[in-house]
């Protein structure tokens, strides 16, 4: 790998999931709101559920962080036994709790002390790329590799499983446009900020 990153057959891209916004350069990162039909556009297998609910905005930041959170998940899972830490910087780039999710430079920063600490034998383990996108709806199917252990000492970085019905329920109804048109009015008169 390390040789193949320093040939001149490797190139790098940036991923958009379909969808590039020019922002201002002053645009905050946790304050930035976008109006969620932007959030359907793209790629929506990878889309984390922040506008599912019948959010009328979004922040683009921790969106994108979800995305590259649910792709890296569905294709690097079956790498989790082998590098236990990509579960804890998948379960916070993926949570569901906008406030509680990675930052981009945050996910950078635990992924870098990820790479330090490998092992050079570790980084040269062939690992199969099978897509998996059952691990994005359900933590449980990577985590429970892992020994108990090292769950219980990573659980604050595990993605939470929506336990209440609301959530569920809104999702389910918000799958069909009277049903987010009819959310959408429901939280307008109510208040209820996304």
């Amino acid at each position: 790998l390390r040789e193949h990153r320093r040939s001149p057959n490797s190139a790098y891209a940036l991923f958009d999931y379909d969808l590039s916004l020019i922002l201002p350069l002053d645009a905050s990162l946790t304050d930035c709101r976008r109006p969620r039909i932007e959030a359907y556009i793209g790629q929506g297998i990878y889309h984390p559920p922040d506008v599912f609910q019948g959010e009328r905005y979004y922040n683009p930041f921790p969106f994108d962080v979800g995305c590259l959170g649910n792709l890296y998940l569905n294709w690097l899972s079956r790498a989790i036994p082998v590098v236990p830490l990509l579960a804890p910087l998948l379960g916070k780039m993926t949570t569901h709790v906008v406030r509680d999710r990675f930052t981009a430079e945050e996910a950078l920063a635990f992924l870098t002390e990820i790479r330090a600490s490998l092992p050079p034998e570790i980084i040269d383990v062939l690992i199969e790329h099978d897509a998996d996108f059952d691990c994005i709806m359900d933590p449980n199917r990577y985590w429970s590799q892992l020994p108990l252990e090292f769950q219980s000492r990573w659980k604050t970085h595990r993605r939470p499983l929506p336990v209440h019905w609301l959530p569920r329920l809104l999702r389910w109804i918000c799958g069909t446009v009277t049903g987010y048109a009819m959310v959408a009015r429901v939280r307008r008169c109510l208040k209820i900020q996304s």
